[in-house]
C-alpha cells in the first residue's frame, strides 16, 4: 500500500494484527436502560449488575456536567429538574447514551 504523498513513497507490507482493540468490550453485552425516554426528568434507570459502583456523568449540549454520581443498585429512580433538551449520559468505560427531556 502506498501511503505517502508528494512523491514520498512509503510501503507497508506483511501487517499482522493478532487482536482487535476497543474500549472495554464486554461479552455479556450489558447496557444501561432508561425509560421512559424521552421524559420530563423523571425516569427509571436499569443498571447491569456488573456496573454497580461505576461512576457516571450527565452532560448538557454545552458539555457542562449537570448531574453525576455512582450506581448503587440495579434499579434507580432519577428525578431531576432539567430544562428541555438532549443530554448525554456517560458511564466510565462504556458507550455514551442520549437522554431526551421534554
Amino acid at each position: 500500500v502506498n501511503v505517502g504523498a508528494y512523491g514520498n513513497h512509503i510501503w507497508i507490507d506483511n501487517v499482522l494484527l493478532n487482536s482487535a482493540y476497543s474500549m472495554n468490550e464486554s461479552n455479556d453485552h450489558a447496557e444501561l436502560m432508561m425509560y421512559p425516554n424521552p421524559n420530563n426528568g423523571d425516569c427509571q434507570v436499569h443498571v447491569p449488575s456488573g456496573w454497580i459502583g461505576q461512576h457516571y456523568r450527565v452532560y448538557d449540549t454545552a458539555g457542562r456536567i449537570v448531574f453525576q454520581g455512582a450506581f448503587a443498585r440495579t434499579l434507580e429512580q432519577w428525578s431531576l429538574d432539567l430544562p428541555t433538551g438532549v443530554f448525554t449520559v456517560q458511564i466510565e468505560g462504556q458507550r455514551a447514551m442520549r437522554w431526551v427531556v421534554r
